[in-house]
């Protein structure tokens, strides 16, 4: 899953997961297209893919929904209206009056020890006393109309794993947390988190912190998969080949790496450090960055 949150979109959008953010969608017109965005940042086709095959999201079922015909809003209110008229109505309260048992009519009384709420009923523009309303839809820009009228689109819903989403923040946890320690030590944090190997091929990290005379770079390792371990060999020898003796690379993983790999990371002067929280990354940053 860490191979997707190096992507500055991904990972944006991902902080917003973990912030409490929830997906939504809209449709946009005339092409009708449902658009899904966390925090007013669109979910491309792309995206919304790569968070689906790593079980950040599942799907969360299917929705019909009724949206205007004109502008494609689906935020929808219902208006009752007097069919004969097409008028809008207004909500009449009954009351008694419990002192004399009279009945009184009104939109703006509130129930007393005197007065007691016996229902109510629908009252037409026009004057009339409506008993079987009729409705329209009003959407949030005003327009009005029926349902026949609705345009009506196939929405499939999402939700956030909530597994995925306590991994999630443990992981940024830890990037804050290193990075807060690293720019009190000095060193200044490069968004753009690249390096690049004698090949010309740019990898991209978790962390690249810069200093007057070392650069340090952290990997962050999910689980305990041997094959994501292996796939950085390559990156790490391209890497060594350029003799760029101030470039530092850490690997952070949770889980205890055995000695083979061990030794093949010693190879190229990498540390891998086991740390399974923010804290964890932070003692060992204490302890061994001086």
């Amino acid at each position: 899953m860490y191979d997707i949150l190096r992507k500055s979109s991904v990972r944006s959008i991902l902080k917003d997961l973990v912030s409490g953010y929830i997906i939504e969608y809209k449709v946009s017109f005339p092409k009708k297209d449902v658009m899904y965005l966390v925090d007013d940042k669109i979910l491309d086709d792309k995206t919304l893919q790569l968070l689906l095959e790593n079980n950040i999201i599942t799907s969360a079922g299917n929705e019909s929904l009724a949206v205007c015909p004109k502008c494609g809003s689906f935020n929808l209110h219902v208006i009752l209206i007097c069919p004969i008229h097409k008028a809008s109505l207004q909500k009449i309260e009954i009351y008694e009056d419990k002192t004399n048992g009279n009945i009184i009519q009104g939109s703006f009384l509130t129930v007393t020890q005197n007065l007691v709420r016996r229902g109510y009923f629908f009252k037409c523009e026009k004057g009339e006393t409506v008993i079987n309303p009729a409705f329209v839809f009003r959407c949030e820009n005003g327009h009005t109309f029926n349902l026949e009228e609705a345009v009506i689109i196939n929405v499939r819903k999402y939700k956030v794993n909530e597994d995925a989403l306590k991994q999630l923040k443990n992981y940024f946890d830890e990037l804050q947390a290193a990075s807060d320690y690293l720019s009190g030590k000095g060193y200044s944090i490069d968004e753009e988190r690249k390096v690049k190997g004698l090949s010309g091929v740019e990898y991209e990290f978790d962390i690249k912190a810069i200093s007057e005379n070392q650069q340090l770079v952290f990997y962050f390792i999910n689980g305990d998969k041997i094959e994501e371990f292996l796939s950085l060999l390559p990156k790490l020898y391209d890497l060594s080949q350029t003799n760029n003796l101030s470039l530092n690379v850490f690997v952070v993983t949770g889980k205890q790496v055995n000695e083979d790999l061990l030794h093949m990371f010693d190879r190229y002067n990498v540390k891998v450090v086991k740390a399974e929280s923010a804290q964890e990354l932070l003692d060992y940053l204490t302890k061994n960055l001086k």
